[in-house]
């Protein structure tokens, strides 16, 4: 693999796509996420949905060895492309693609929603599947459709690493005191969403809907990494991490 040094990095005009900021320090706190926190190992074979403009790809270039293998997706175009056309051609393990997935945020247009959406990888493909900054723009019916796809190309023993905005009694009491980022503003059930007039700008969840989502798709919650966005002091980082393991026996 080339050194991460050596690759390129997107021009901040496709912020959009990664989130801004600097975005090779940010790819390499994922991959230190990744190792960490979901034990992701040389050789593996990872799956990163939503993988924008290749974030999670920048930083495993530098950690994947000749027998793993990185593929991503996304719903909008220009990251994808970027990551086709600078990183692709330098990382042959790596595969990057569009899908046609409806995204209020970032494919208004398809016609295909999240809900029905079939990953297009083969059952129990992938040792890791990664899902970075997506459930936080997805409501419940979408969500529910991945996590039932993420369990799908799992293999036996293989774990999902997701970033959520997860609701319980100790962080209401943190939004108490009005320092959330982002601030949710309107409460739908067992979601709520920081602007009812796009409700997939941002999404929180009720930790327990979450787990028991989970449990649906046999997946076992195994470990969770609180976030700073609620006004949590000393996060690693700003969203909530959940570590879910497909267990070896399934």
């Amino acid at each position: 693999m080339p050194a991460p040094t050596a690759l390129p990095v997107p021009h901040p005009d496709l912020s959009i796509c990664f989130g801004g900021g600097d975005y090779a320090e940010s790819a390499r706190m994922l991959l230190n996420f990744f190792i960490r926190h979901a034990g992701v190992q040389p050789h593996e074979r990872v799956l990163d949905v939503g993988c924008g403009a290749g974030r999670a790809a920048w930083g495993l270039a530098q950690y994947l060895n000749a027998q793993g293998s990185y593929h991503g997706f996304d719903t909008f175009p220009p990251g994808v492309d970027w990551c086709r056309e600078n990183l692709a051609p330098r990382l042959p393990n790596f595969e990057f693609r569009t899908v046609d997935v409806f995204s209020g945020v970032y494919n208004p247009g398809a016609s295909t929603s999240a809900e029905s959406f079939r990953f297009p990888y083969a059952d129990a493909s992938f040792d890791l599947v990664v899902l970075v900054s997506v459930f936080t723009h997805m409501l419940p019916a979408d969500m529910a459709g991945y996590l039932a796809e993420t369990a799908r190309v799992l293999a036996p023993g293989g774990r999902m690493f997701a970033t959520y905005y997860l609701m319980n009694d100790a962080v209401r009491t943190l939004l108490a005191q009005g320092r959330s980022n982002p601030h949710f503003t309107r409460r739908y059930g067992q979601f709520w969403v920081a602007d009812p007039a796009s409700k997939e700008d941002a999404v929180a969840y009720e930790e327990t809907l979450v787990r028991a989502m989970l449990a649906r798709e046999g997946l076992t919650p195994a470990k969770l990494v609180p976030g700073r966005w609620c006004g949590r002091e000393g996060g690693e980082n700003g969203q909530d991490m959940l570590v879910a393991v497909r267990p070896a026996g399934q």
